[in-house]
Parts: C-alpha cells; sequence; structure tokens
C-alpha cells in the first residue's frame, strides 16, 4: 500500500539518542523515485507509473560556499557540498542526523534543503498504475458499498 505524504522530522527518545531527553531531527533532503514505462508499439513517449519519495536527515556539510538565506543554489559544484553528490546520495544515518538543537539561546538555525532525483523504467502497465493506490492501508477508514 502507499503511505500519503512524509513525515517532516522526527523525535528520537534518550534511550536512542543517549542524551537527557527527546532529541528532534528534520528532514531536509528528498529522494524523489518516478518511475516510468515506454512501449513505442503502444504510443509514443513515456508515461509515468508510480511516484515515491524517500525523506532523509542529513546535516549537510558545505565547503568554500558562500550560501544567502533565500537563495537557490543550482549547478554548484558536488565538492562544494561532499554529503551531497551525484556518485554518493544520503542515507538515514544517525551519526549524521540534522538535529535540531537551537542551543541555549534558542537562537536561529540554517537549514540547507536539497533532493535528488531517480528515473527507474518499470514494467507496471499503464492500466495498473494506479493499483499500489488502491489497495488499503491498514488504518484506513473506507467504506465499500456493494
Amino acid at each position: 500500500y502507499a503511505v500519503r505524504g512524509y513525515p517532516v522530522g522526527f523525535k528520537a527518545p534518550p534511550s536512542y539518542t543517549g542524551l537527557k531527553e527527546d532529541e528532534f531531527y528534520l528532514y531536509n533532503h528528498l529522494k524523489f523515485t518516478v518511475t516510468y514505462r515506454e512501449e513505442p508499439e503502444e504510443f509514443e513517449g513515456i508515461r509515468i507509473t508510480g511516484f515515491d519519495v524517500h525523506p532523509v536527515s542529513i546535516a549537510h556539510k558545505v565547503d568554500n560556499v558562500k550560501v544567502e538565506e533565500g537563495k537557490i543554489l543550482e549547478n554548484s559544484s558536488s565538492s562544494s557540498f561532499p554529503t551531497c553528490t551525484r556518485d554518493s546520495s544520503p542515507v538515514n544515518e544517525p551519526d549524521t542526523y540534522l538535529a535540531l538543537r537551537s542551543g541555549a539561546s534558542g537562537g536561529d538555525m540554517k537549514v540547507l534543503y536539497s533532493y535528488e532525483v531517480d528515473w527507474v523504467e518499470s514494467d507496471i502497465p499503464w492500466a495498473d498504475r494506479w493499483d499500489v493506490y488502491l489497495v488499503g492501508s491498514p488504518d484506513d477508514e473506507i467504506h465499500y458499498f456493494a
């Protein structure tokens, strides 16, 4: 089944972090997977058959780049962002989570958001593309009428 949406972050208890109180983490990197089907005999072009989002919490490292607040960085050198390159995709690792600690002063925190898109060819027929969404999740309260 498919889950609607994705969480913005998560809370880790002291038993997980070793800290005295709960710690909050932010998902600031999104991995988009788009599945598609190509059937030149049946139709021209490609057809999207699925879409998935996987959130990741990553404390980005930024080397030698001036990041201005509210600005979008396009086509930046991958060497400037060693935590997010074409060769290595960020993963959820406790050592690299982005903690929402603002310290005792409660000061502002700057967050660098990133994303990646992976296109995957699929053998799912166009007619079956909605099946994953129509299979209810265990917590759905859908009533079917005959």
